[in-house]
């Protein structure tokens, strides 16, 4: 049996210091707001609506089908979208029931220097975070440049 590749956002705020993540109501632990690909559906649109059902924000004029993290865990295909300039005040809300419990900002470099040591569970994140960190920093670069 194959398994459903699974399609997210890695959603960062308009200074690119935070990161949203959403912890489901049968989880401990939180991460990237994400959801299994539906049948004749591309990556793009499964990201879009996933994000949609669980936070209630519209990603289609944030994302770029060329910035993304793909992963391989657990035999789980996992690709991950880059989104930065979310706007923090957005009242975030899920849209279906039963899936979300908490949708909240974390500050990204606390993230990286307690992931470990902190008590907080993360699920993703740790795989992603090199990736992650990199990519900010080019998106720094290029903020700055401008």
């Amino acid at each position: 049996k194959k398994s459903i590749p699974v399609r997210g956002a890695a959603i960062f705020n308009e200074n690119l210091s935070k990161i949203l993540l959403v912890q489901g109501t049968e989880s401990d632990s939180w991460s990237f707001p994400r959801g299994k690909i539906s049948k004749d559906e591309n990556d793009i649109d499964c990201c879009i609506r996933e994000v949609k059902e669980q936070i209630g924000f519209d990603l289609t004029d944030y994302i770029d089908d060329n910035q993304f993290i793909e992963r391989n865990i657990q035999g789980k295909n996992y690709k991950i979208f880059l989104i930065s300039g979310v706007s923090e005040v957005f009242n975030f809300k899920p849209q279906v029931r039963n899936e979300i419990d908490k949708i909240e900002w974390f500050d990204f470099k606390k993230i990286s220097k307690t992931m470990y040591k902190s008590n907080i569970k993360y699920y993703l994140i740790n795989s992603m975070m090199r990736p992650l960190s990199m990519w900010l920093r080019h998106q720094r670069q290029i903020k700055n440049e401008d």
